[in-house]
């Protein structure tokens, strides 16, 4: 209800000059059928409020796949999207997530999908913590990224210890510097992860 237009939060944002920079749906296009049905959904609300990109997964490989046929799967349908978001002016974020962490990997998508309407959300942590330096990443999708998610945290034990900004181990300074040399003037979404990890402050 609160992203209906003329809702009381799209007001009070209206108010401060602000507006939703993104809608993030969990479209995973690894289950082609139910992502592009989420995401139809969300491609309407997104246009109905004037927000411009909707965000959306490859999901994991498919059981006895490898990454070319699983491209082979997830293109045709991210393609139907991003043709139905366009006729509405909006725009597919594929975000660095699941079996697509790493930059080379997500531009086999875009390369196969090839659509002026699918950009890249790059999630900085989840390419680097697949061994991607930053630089990798960027000469990989740089010319396609749309939004950036950034946080900060240790790899123990095989899991992620998220913590404040700054005081992990990530290399915030190089995603930024890598960022400011190809000219990217989009948003920074800081994540904070309390919901799925309540330890956080």
């Amino acid at each position: 209800p609160h992203l209906q237009p003329g809702s009381a939060f799209l007001d009070a944002l209206a108010e401060l000059g602000c507006g939703v920079a993104v809608l993030g749906s969990s479209a995973s296009f690894s289950n082609p059928t139910a992502a592009l049905e989420e995401c139809g959904r969300y491609v309407q609300a997104a246009s109905a409020i004037g927000c411009p990109i909707v965000r959306v997964f490859g999901g994991n490989l498919p059981e006895g796949m490898d990454r070319p046929q699983a491209v082979a799967v997830v293109a045709p349908a991210l393609r139907e999207a991003c043709r139905v978001a366009a006729d509405s002016d909006v725009t597919i974020g594929l975000e660095t997530h699941d079996a697509w962490c790493r930059g080379d990997e997500v531009a086999m998508l875009l390369e196969a999908v090839d659509h002026p309407a699918l950009r890249v959300i790059w999630d900085a942590h989840h390419s680097y913590r697949h061994g991607e330096t930053p630089a990798s990443s960027v000469a990989a999708v740089g010319a396609h990224i749309v939004h950036v998610h950034l946080k900060d945290g240790f790899f123990r034990r095989g899991k992620i210890d998220y913590t404040l900004l700054g005081d992990g181990d990530l290399p915030l300074l190089g995603f930024l510097q890598e960022l400011k040399d190809i000219g990217y003037q989009g948003m920074l979404s800081l994540e904070w992860e309390k919901k799925w990890h309540p330890h956080l402050p």
